[in-house]
């Protein structure tokens, strides 16, 4: 888990790839900001 971003690398791989459905992330990283 990277310090910078305090989420996992999954969230980032699939934030990537629901770059256009950003709620796919929110379920999975409620974290992320």
């Amino acid at each position: 888990v990277d310090s910078a971003n305090n989420q996992p690398l999954e969230c980032v791989v699939r934030r990537v790839f629901y770059s256009s459905k950003g709620d796919e992330c929110m379920l999975l990283c409620p974290v992320d900001t």
